[in-house]
């Protein structure tokens, strides 16, 4: 027995010590059979495709609230594959014209799209074809009447795949998921997403063996090694580095009610960002000092028609009388882009980055952001709340947005209902809201730096495509000047500015932040231990 050496991409940092599980991730054995009623069938295929956009919405929402919006889009990518028109079309044709059973229906089909991506020499045509293979395996899954069995372990283990999907994760008991290591992959997968959440140790792009299977085993996070049948005392080693990896998660639970201060007394507050409210324990538990986004678009995913002003009131309300006091900061519907639903009617458009979304549609369907908007003064007077409103480019917009809230207490007025006093705030999303932000400033009571599409924007770097992810830069020194500019004419106003879109979790891009001048920082609930750390630890003199 001689110990191996395997490099791969590291993915998410930290040691992992543990025996080889590997998961056979094949696809499932279908068999081919005639039908004699194809309504039926295609009855069946629509219900597994209504499971699935379930279990994809579940997913999507859980990967928000762990680790921000932006990386967990790619699941949405999965989602509108399930609802594409082509795959429906393809299925149903093979059903009512081949007369054959939904699953062999859907396995034709993904056959022949699949052989269509492979046809453009396009190697972002050549990622979607896993993403469909994806798709394929879980609405047969569902026609089966289930998923695939977790494997049982008593020890802590490394997890070992050609590929994997977030629900295989999900499918193993995490709590002895020690690391991760995937054939396949990339840094913005879902799979590197789910792990640097998780807080697991993981490579990608790893030679691997199925004859590893049951081997110890050490994955270094840091290094990016997959090390098999490691010698004793190089394992001796990392059993030292994992004692101190594990002793620093606990002096982090040791910040927990400490105020969020710089060693030299610089204040800054530190917020949670959450999807909805089941987020909220991991909010209490890791001590945030308040929500500093809290995404309301989750309730219109939630639905297949709009949410009531009362489904909305109930909800808002229970997370602001829970935050006891803290501030809650909710950003109006920000639907659009890759989060949609049918019954929304939103247009297809060619570059919908740049298109019909957030607080472009609230202005164009004004009744839905009253509707909205009395919902929040409701539940306002449970608690201190401030909107955010996304998108947001020009003076005039923002003036026809305080008249539209304006109108939302008129009517609660006229209704006798009760409401509360709401900070209205703009997110600055887009190198012309940076631009103009000494103007913005003059309208608001705060501003908040939304990095995500920000970057996006200025460095007209699509922030899905894996092909250019190495130039999606949250450090590229124009983010940081226009994020200077931001906060410098937000202070000239004397109101606060945050920063509420995806962040370096590491402590030199963390002092860059507070001497950037930001007097609020909102990270996912995971990240606020850590970020306390960082915090304490910095010095600005």
């Amino acid at each position: 027995m001689s110990m191996e050496r395997l490099f791969g991409r590291p993915v998410s940092e930290g040691i992992a010590i543990g025996r080889i599980l590997f998961y056979y991730n094949s696809d499932l054995s279908i068999t081919v059979s005639h039908i004699s009623d194809p309504e039926k069938e295609t009855a069946r295929y629509h219900e597994a495709v209504k499971l699935s956009e379930k279990q994809i919405d579940e997913l999507y929402l859980k990967a928000v609230s762990e680790i921000g919006e932006a990386n967990a889009r790619i699941i949405e990518v999965h989602k509108m594959i399930l609802l594409d028109q082509d795959l429906e079309d393809l299925v149903t044709g093979f059903i009512t014209k081949e007369k054959i059973n939904a699953e062999s229906a859907v396995v034709s089909a993904t056959g022949v799209l699949c052989e269509r991506l492979r046809a453009v020499e396009d190697p972002l045509f050549a990622e979607r074809v896993s993403d469909i293979r994806d798709i394929s395996s879980r609405i047969v899954r569902n026609l089966l009447g289930g998923t695939k069995a977790a494997c049982e372990t008593d020890d802590p283990y490394v997890l070992v795949a050609e590929d994997l999907n977030p629900s295989d994760i999900f499918g193993f008991d995490r709590e002895k998921l020690s690391g991760l290591v995937i054939k396949n992959g990339s840094a913005n997968s879902h799979v590197a997403i789910l792990a640097r959440s998780l807080g697991v140790p993981a490579l990608v792009q790893t030679d691997i063996f199925k004859s590893f299977n049951g081997k110890y085993a050490v994955v270094d996070g840091n290094r990016g090694e997959l090390i098999i049948d490691p010698t004793e005392e190089l394992l001796s080693g990392y059993r030292e580095l994992l004692v101190r990896q594990e002793a620093e998660k606990e002096l982090r639970k040791k910040v927990i009610g400490q105020p969020d201060v710089t060693s030299d007394g610089k204040k800054i507050l530190l917020y949670a960002s959450i999807n909805d409210d089941s987020d909220l324990d991991s909010v209490l538990k890791n001590d945030a000092a308040g929500i500093g986004l809290f995404r309301t678009e989750f309730l219109y995913l939630k639905y297949d028609r709009y949410p009531t002003e009362d489904e909305q009131f109930a909800v808002y309300r229970s997370v602001l009388e829970k935050m006891k006091g803290k501030t809650v900061v909710m950003r109006t519907c920000d639907i659009g882009l890759d989060k949609t639903k049918d019954y929304l009617e939103l247009p297809k458009e060619a570059n919908p980055a740049l298109g019909y979304r957030g607080i472009r549609m609230s202005l164009d369907r004004p009744e839905i952001f009253i509707t909205q908007m009395k919902a929040m003064l409701r539940a306002a007077a449970y608690g201190k709340l401030s909107v955010l409103y996304p998108m947001v480019i020009s003076i005039e917009e923002i003036k026809r947005l305080k008249r539209l809230t304006s109108l939302a207490k008129e009517a609660l007025d006229d209704e006798k209902k009760e409401y509360g006093q709401i900070r209205q705030g703009v997110m600055i999303e887009t190198p012309a809201a940076a631009l103009i932000s000494d103007l913005i400033a003059a309208e608001v009571d705060f501003i908040s730096v939304g990095t995500n599409d920000l970057t996006q924007y200025t460095l007209a770097v699509d922030r899905q495509n894996p092909e250019t992810e190495t130039l999606f830069d949250r450090e590229h020194p124009a983010i940081y000047r226009l994020m200077k500019m931001t906060v410098d004419n937000g202070h000239k106003m004397g109101i606060p500015v945050g920063i509420c879109g995806e962040i370096e979790i590491d402590g030199e891009h963390i002092r860059k932040l507070i001497e950037t001048g930001f007097d609020e920082i909102s990270v996912p609930p995971a990240y606020i231990l850590p970020v306390r750390q960082m915090i304490r630890q910095s010095r600005l003199i």
